[in-house]
């Protein structure tokens, strides 16, 4: 993990009572249910980003229909957007690391988090 980037997300789990691991951070919620947001570095133009993704289901699994469906709510979410990562349909955002506040990357993953937990639920009914 990026040093600079490693001491924000440390500082965003202990705030949360999130468990950093060594692909991500994982979430816990109260009705027992869980959800992995992975992490993914890399460079574009010179800037150092973070891509953040939370998996939502196996996409090979998915109607057409349900995939159509899935694309057209990317107009409808807040920031970030679905895209297939590996062979999961999956929340994802992308953060620029130079300059990147605590409370945004904490923001960032507890969207992402809770968004795709809720995807799963319903179109997976599945907490993997």
């Amino acid at each position: 993990m990026e040093a600079r980037f490693a001491e924000k997300c440390r500082d965003a789990c202990k705030a949360h009572q999130w468990e950093l691991i060594p692909t991500g951070v994982l979430v816990r919620f109260g009705d027992g249910r869980r959800q992995l947001v992975s992490l993914e570095f890399f460079e574009f133009e010179q800037e150092e980003l973070v891509r953040l993704w939370s998996p939502i289901g196996p996409a090979p699994e998915m109607s057409q229909q349900e995939l159509l469906t899935a694309l057209r709510s990317n107009a409808e979410i807040a920031h970030g957007a679905l895209a297939i990562m590996d062979e999961d349909l999956a929340l994802v955002d992308t953060l620029l690391i130079e300059g990147l506040e605590v409370s945004a990357l904490a923001a960032t993953i507890e969207f992402l988090a809770t968004t795709a937990d809720e995807m799963e639920r319903v179109v997976f009914r599945t907490d993997s």
